[in-house]
């Protein structure tokens, strides 16, 4: 059984019905379990009620419960590559079959409007998200006191540290003493539930520290952007989680493209930058850091103006050399420290977005302050598709306006 569907089937039982007197009962199917937790995401994609960071949680259980319902129906993962490869059309068909029925389960229980949920399912969703980040971060408290000797030994850094300190302390003001308390015991028993299963050192590292550091890098952006008096919601469109920024009166100043993530400047540097769509139709570069706005990095925007062949894509052309010929360069202009979240800003050329190819892709090059002109080779970190831009600023959000 994987790490993800351990925790789950130790952390599940009970928890539907904490702290929620008019909270459904856990149904044993994965199917159900799904429905119900992508009902949530569904809903809070038009509500943005949830917390950047329990989306985070969510969207992990909302994944598992999905492999788990692929399992339960009789598709596994090795069967996967069957419908890449094409070789059984009638397996196929089906297995889309089954995920339209999943999606139309959960949009069975998805709340008529942002104020109503009968079913208590919205609560639930915030009480296994918090479960699970609690329960995930005692275990790194754990592995970070073990001998370093030992092979579960994982240090835990402390900007980690501080960060989920944070967020036990905003539990405790959301769920209050009495059930912070249940809330504590339920994830510790989740915890001390996975440590024991994994005694002889078989816990599954990468995908157990993916979860950890997908949900601490949630918090502390969340606390970055709420001491720059703003908040941090998510939705998830194009496939991913993006991370969405509010007034705190929940009015959209930025739909994001992206999660936050690393940028590589042209001196090897990583810097966390965020692409968002504004409500007035620009795009802008945001650098996370305050340190910057004496001395930013300079931009550079790449567009790509040339379709590459089929067996090309656009991250091999760049690890090919062949990349930068297809492109244009495009300028960007730095904005205001007013209209930025924490670090410099830039937006980028109108130009770019109101001609681009849906299909191509875009290159972000950041040059160092000493050498402006100087982008460095392209690298596949800095790579995005153009197809999301017209996605989030003709489809996404119109619907918030």
């Amino acid at each position: 059984m994987s790490f993800a569907r351990r925790v789950l089937a130790i952390g599940f039982a009970g928890l539907w019905t904490l702290a929620a007197s008019n909270a459904p009962t856990l149904a044993q199917s994965a199917v159900d379990d799904y429905a119900r937790l992508r009902a949530i995401e569904v809903h809070d994609n038009h509500c943005l009620l949830m917390r950047a960071t329990e989306r985070r949680a969510l969207e992990i259980l909302v994944d598992d419960a999905y492999r788990r319902a692929d399992e339960e129906a009789g598709y596994f993962e090795d069967e996967a590559d069957i419908i890449a490869d094409g070789d059984d059309e009638d397996w196929a068909l089906a297995y889309f079959g089954h995920l339209d029925a999943l999606q139309a389960q959960a949009d069975a229980l998805v709340p008529a409007s942002c104020e109503a949920d009968p079913s208590g399912l919205y609560q639930n969703a915030q009480i296994v998200s918090a479960r699970l980040a609690f329960g995930l971060f005692l275990i790194a408290s754990h592995r970070d006191g073990l001998p370093p000797s030992d092979p579960l030994y994982k240090p835990v850094h402390e900007e980690a540290r501080i960060a989920m300190e944070t967020y036990l302390a905003i539990l405790q003001q959301v769920f209050g003493p009495e059930n912070f308390a249940i809330l504590q015991r339920e994830a510790t028993e989740l915890a001390e539930g996975v440590l024991l299963d994994h005694a002889t050192a078989q816990l599954p590292h990468e995908r157990f520290e993916s979860w950890q550091e997908s949900l601490v890098s949630a918090i502390a952006l969340e606390r970055d952007i709420e001491l720059a008096g703003f908040r941090a919601r998510a939705i998830n469109y194009y496939g991913e989680t993006k991370l969405v920024l509010t007034d705190t009166a929940g009015k959209i100043l930025g739909l994001g493209l992206e999660w936050p993530r690393p940028y590589l400047m042209a001196d090897g540097n990583a810097i966390t930058g965020w692409l968002a769509a504004t409500p007035d139709k620009r795009v802008i570069l945001h650098l996370l850091d305050a340190a910057l706005l004496d001395n930013p990095p300079v931009p550079h925007i790449l567009r790509q103006e040339e379709r590459l062949p089929p067996e090309l894509p656009a991250g091999l052309a760049m690890t090919s050399g062949q990349w930068r010929e297809t492109t244009r360069l495009f300028p960007v202009r730095r904005l205001e420290v007013t209209e930025c979240l924490i670090g410099p800003c830039f937006a980028l050329d109108p130009e770019m977005i109101e001609t681009l190819d849906p299909a191509g892709a875009y290159e972000v090059a950041l040059a160092t302050p000493d050498a402006p002109e100087t982008i460095g080779a392209p690298d596949p970190a800095n790579l995005r598709y153009l197809g999301i831009i017209r996605t989030a600023l003709e489809t996404m959000l119109p619907r918030y306006q």
